[in-house]
This record gives structure tokens, sequence and C-alpha cells, in this order.
């Protein structure tokens, strides 16, 4: 028969065999989150917020430079839509991981002591 490691070519490589005296049971363990918890929601508040900072930001040097307001709100909401879930989302998400890399720091050094 076939090596007990090497898959099964009638099956196309999807059956790898256990070796018969194999008694060990395979359990499948949970798989560890790709993400912090409450990243994602930082993400969607950062690009909430950033959508207002960059399109009032943009908005306004519009209406600075002397555009009438209807377009200086047209400017805004344009930039704010490309350019504020990019800037946000990103700010978010570092502000986040920044505060529980801190959080994290100080438990291992006061544990530490």
């Amino acid at each position: 028969g076939l090596h007990p490691r090497i898959p099964n070519p009638a099956t196309h490589g999807n059956d790898y065999r256990a070796e018969k005296n194999d008694t060990k049971a395979h359990r499948p363990t949970a798989p560890e989150p790709a993400v912090a918890p409450g990243t994602g929601r930082a993400i969607v508040i950062g690009t909430i917020l950033g959508f207002f900072v960059v399109g009032g930001f943009c908005g306004g040097i519009g209406l600075l430079l002397g555009l009438p307001p209807v377009a200086a709100i047209a400017l805004g909401c344009f930039t704010g839509l490309w350019g504020g879930p990019g800037f946000g989302g990103m700010m978010g998400f570092v502000l986040h991981e920044s505060k529980l890399e801190a959080e994290h720091e100080a438990a291992v050094g006061a544990s530490s002591v």
C-alpha cells in the first residue's frame, strides 16, 4: 500500500491517513483571533471621524481659497469620502493598538516587580 503520510492519488491529495498504531485523538483547537477585541469598532469609529476631519479640513481650505459655500461643501464631501476612511481607519487602528500595547506593558511591568 501507500506510505501512511503520503496522500492517496485517487482522492487528489485530500486523504492523509494516520498510522494504524496512532491512538492519540486529534482534537481541533480554537483558532487564535486575528485581531484584538475592539479593533473593528476602533476602525469604524476612526473611519467615520476621518470623513468629518478630512472633509471639514478640505472644505474649509476651499472656503478660505474663495470657493462658493456649495462648492466647498462638495469638495469636503468628495475628499471626505475618498480620504477620510483611509486616514481615519488607519488612525483608529493605530490608536487602539497603541492603547492595548501600553496596557500590556503596564500589566507585564506590574507583574514582574
